[in-house]
């Protein structure tokens, strides 16, 4: 697996969860 790949897939799952966080913080205010 070239690095590139493994990197953009890391970044893609990580905004996932900073949006799923950002998400559950928001609707619990």
């Amino acid at each position: 697996m070239e690095l590139a790949v493994m990197v953009q897939e890391g970044l893609s799952g990580f905004s996932i969860l900073i949006a799923f966080v950002v998400d559950k913080k928001y609707t619990e205010a």
